[in-house]
């Protein structure tokens, strides 16, 4: 069942029109924060391991200092709002290698292994 939204798809389960759904962890608090009777419908029965979260990207043609320009301004914003950084469940960026996203496809890999032939 297709739902277009993660919130749909806690409405399907709450609705009994599914069994199950996957909800990203910041999705899910921010629905307990401000939707407690759908996050009431629901229960959590389990998590996936810790992965890295979707990366910001931009261009390669895209000097360094405009990246680190974009970052700091990223992270200001956070400093200058930080209830809006806490309601976002945002900490701050961080510029992690390219390896610490080999976690995903590593997930991927046992996913399939274990029978999941389709994903996302």
């Amino acid at each position: 069942l297709r739902t277009g939204s993660h919130v749909g798809s806690l409405r399907a389960v709450a609705d009994n029109h599914a069994d199950v759904a996957a909800i990203d962890c910041v999705t899910f608090a921010f629905v307990c924060d401000e939707m407690p009777e759908l996050a009431r419908r629901v229960r959590r029965i389990g998590m996936t391991a810790a992965s890295p979260g979707l990366p910001l990207i931009a261009s390669d043609t895209v000097p360094a200092a405009t990246v680190e320009a974009l970052r700091d301004a990223l992270n200001e914003a956070l400093a200058l709002h930080p209830e809006r950084a806490k309601r976002l469940r945002l900490q701050g960026f961080s510029a992690l290698p390219l390896e610490d996203y080999e976690r995903i496809a590593q997930l991927e890999s046992e996913a399939r292994a274990v029978g999941y032939t389709r994903l996302g």
